[in-house]
């Protein structure tokens, strides 16, 4: 009976998966608050009942898909930002500039392209903007803390480079 667990898990695995794949799917072509259970079944190819062993209502299937990204990049960061060490003094620019991105970024960027399809559509216009949002606020944190690590100061000019770097993420 035990070896029937894990491909019993695994099963189950492979339909909520599938579930949130044929959601998504769904998302490129309406709106997701106005994505149907009936809808999604469809898409995934199950019954209703399946649907409601992996998800309580389509608000559900939307907060774990979105729940995923946010706490893979926020333990990310969690972990970077402990493990950062103390603030470095302030870097003499022509003798330290390093054009290279920071570690930090470097893993927002890689996250994103192995995750490329999945944020592309939970950032596109038919999605949930709360996430966006979520995501953006995220960003300027994680980004303010890369400056603070730096010795940058807290001033309108760091305010303005952040706005325009997160917008440049977005467009």
């Amino acid at each position: 009976m035990h070896e029937a667990e894990p491909a019993k898990t695994a099963k189950s695995l492979q339909t909520k998966g599938k579930i949130m794949q044929e959601f998504l799917e769904l998302i490129t072509g309406k709106y997701w608050e106005k994505i149907t259970v009936k809808e999604v079944c469809s898409a995934a190819g199950i019954t209703r009942s399946t649907f409601y062993q992996y998800f309580s209502d389509i608000y559900d299937l939307m907060g774990q898909i979105e729940e995923q990204p946010l706490s893979q990049l926020d333990a990310y960061y969690m972990t970077a930002g402990r493990s950062s060490g103390a603030m470095r003094p302030h870097m003499d620019f022509e003798k330290d500039f390093d054009c290279a991105a920071p570690p930090a970024l470097r893993f927002w960027f890689e996250y994103c392209g192995s995750h490329r399809e999945q944020m592309r559509v939970l950032l596109c216009e038919n999605s949930d903007p709360y996430f966006t949002v979520k995501v953006r606020g995220m960003l300027e944190t994680y980004v303010n803390r890369m400056m603070d690590g730096d010795g940058m100061p807290r001033d309108e000019l760091r305010t303005h480079f952040i706005k325009a770097f997160v917008e440049l993420h977005f467009m």
